[in-house]
């Protein structure tokens, strides 16, 4: 104390190196390497961390598919501390030559990591050469699923179960494309379905092995393919394994949700395109395939509660006034932001959908800490599977505070409440206070809707006027006709409508597209938006008859 005696502490650190010295190799069985067929062995010898000689090293294998010119999505095939494993391959893209890309990285317990191989190889489609006496590629892909995917999951090896599931669904997917693109009853559709069925069931059955975020990201990139044709998703066990899948996902989010991690976009656009498709597989309704209510208001109400939670989890990464959360998944985009009240911008911007939020709106201090939500679905998912409902994009803007508390309109002060306009018998203005109108299970998708039917003669025509002067909003004018025209023995007829008008259009209406099966009712949806609307008052359309044969 007196100054006789001085000490001082000395703290030497060291930089921590990566793993060295070590090699790895990946040698295929056969060659040409077929997708889901040839073996591939794995080897990674003479590895040393000279930080700590007694841990183990985790040896990481990545398959990337090439999907542009410097694009890829990438799958992890293995993660552990065997130094030699086997797997098969995922098909390469054909629009690039089927390359696949095979990366080894080698990590220490820190997490520094060495490229210890990147090799780019060609993993060919399963052609008629190589089906071992199958007559078509999906008769051979039912096997490999029942032999392949059902020993690994025998095994109990959840990265083999994984892998061979990544190789399968690569080839089904291909298969799908082309079955969609022309007929879906080319006769497989069922094969397809059972297939599709036994993967999603088989690896969400896997669930209890997702304890981390790198587990999130393989399971995620997994599911996401095996989703991807939501027609084919006719299982009501397999929509509400997924939406449990997805509960445990956001539920890992949240809990190691920490400031300063750097958000993994690719593993939350698997997770956003899991959503939507699982909420487009229970709003199916074909002539064939139909769910009860129940289980699609269960299931879309829990998918989209849960794409709010996960966004929320992402936001609890950042920072106030860092940059926005963008996630630009197949169907769902989001434009994100963690902010004070006093900050939020008026007007909002996302994927074309404008929201316009009035200063102090919210009613909290201005310095007080609100993360905004926002989601703009590609067409609304709130349709109870009713084939008839029309629909634009939906968006939804919710905002909440740092405690998890929605900031509801029902906070809002007297004369400054939001208004939804709803068309219903003409016009109808509702106030919306509390609850949003289309979360609610009371929420009808067709209510208001306004139909006429008319006969139109083989080969003929009619002008079809739209009265739309009790129009407050936008208009959707869709035409439809008769589904028995689908049984005609005229092939690839049509009707189609013609609007000339500020833009012109047409729409083509096939048998194809009247059946329901592609899902999609744009196709035949006509779509005046309120800017484009304002001034007229009607629509003119010539339909037209183009069946020789047969009246519609």
């Amino acid at each position: 104390r007196d100054g006789s005696y001085r000490g001082y502490a000395k703290l030497s650190l060291s930089r921590n190196t990566p793993p060295s010295e070590g090699s790895c190799t990946a040698t295929e069985s056969e060659q040409p390497i077929i997708a889901s067929q040839t073996v591939m062995t794995f080897e990674c010898l003479g590895w040393n961390d000279d930080d700590n000689i007694y841990a183990d090293l985790l040896i990481n294998i990545i398959v990337m598919r090439q999907t542009g010119q410097n694009t890829y999505e990438s799958f992890l095939l293995y993660r552990g501390t065997q130094t030699t494993s086997q797997s098969k391959l995922p098909v390469g893209r054909k629009e690039w030559n089927y390359k696949v890309r095979v990366v080894i990285l080698v990590e220490d317990r820190l997490g520094a990591q060495t490229e210890a191989l990147n090799r780019t190889v060609t993993v060919e489609y399963p052609d008629s050469t190589y089906l071992g006496g199958f007559d078509t590629t999906v008769q051979w892909l039912s096997n490999r699923t029942s032999t392949d995917l059902q020993t690994a999951a025998q095994n109990g090896d959840n990265q083999q179960v994984l892998a061979s599931a990544v190789a399968l669904v690569t080839i089904l997917n291909e298969e799908s494309a082309l079955a969609w693109e022309g007929s879906a009853d080319d006769g497989e559709f069922s094969e397809r379905e059972n297939i599709r069925t036994t993967l999603i069931n088989t690896v969400t059955s896997r669930s209890g092995y997702i304890i981390t975020k790198e587990d999130i990201r393989q399971f995620a990139a997994v599911l996401s393919l095996c989703t991807m044709y939501s027609r084919e998703m006719i299982s009501e066990a397999s929509h509400l394994a997924l939406t449990a899948v997805l509960e445990t996902v956001v539920l890992i989010q949240e809990k190691e949700a920490e400031k300063g991690q750097v958000v993994d976009t690719d593993t939350a656009t698997y997770i956003l395109n899991i959503i939507s498709n699982v909420m487009e597989a229970a709003n199916l309704n074909t002539l064939t395939i139909s769910f009860s209510d129940n289980h699609r208001k269960t299931v879309v109400m829990d998918s989209f509660h849960l794409a709010k939670r996960y966004i929320y989890a992402l936001l609890e990464t950042k920072v106030p006034g860092e940059e926005d959360l963008v996630i630009d998944a197949s169907t769902i985009s989001t434009r994100s932001k963690l902010t004070q009240a006093g900050l939020i911008s008026t007007a909002q911007n996302i994927s074309g959908t404008q929201f316009v939020v009035p200063p102090g709106v919210l009613g909290l201090r201005t310095d007080e800490e609100v993360s905004q939500i926002s989601m703009v679905f590609d067409k609304s998912p709130i349709t109870w599977g009713n084939n008839d409902a029309t629909t634009s994009q939906m968006a939804s803007l919710e905002y909440l505070t740092a405690g998890k508390e929605e900031v509801r309109v029902s906070n809002l002060p007297e004369g400054k409440q939001i208004k939804n306009f709803l068309v219903k018998s003409g016009k109808e203005e509702m106030q919306i206070i509390g609850d949003s109108l289309v979360g609610s299970p009371e929420y009808d998708p067709v209510e208001g809707l306004s139909t006429t039917d008319r006969p139109i003669q083989a080969g003929g025509g009619i002008n079809a006027i739209i009265n739309i002067t009790a129009c407050t909003g936008a208009a959707h004018i869709q035409v439809r006709y008769n589904e028995t025209a689908a049984g005609s023995t005229e092939e690839e007829q049509s009707v189609t409508v013609t609007y000339i008008g500020t833009n012109n259009r047409t729409l083509v209406l096939t048998q194809d597209l009247m059946s329901h099966r592609r899902g999609d009712h744009r196709d035949y949806t006509l779509f005046f938006s309120p800017s484009e609307r304002a001034g007229m008052s009607e629509v003119k359309l010539t339909i037209t008859n183009n069946y020789q044969k047969q009246a519609v």
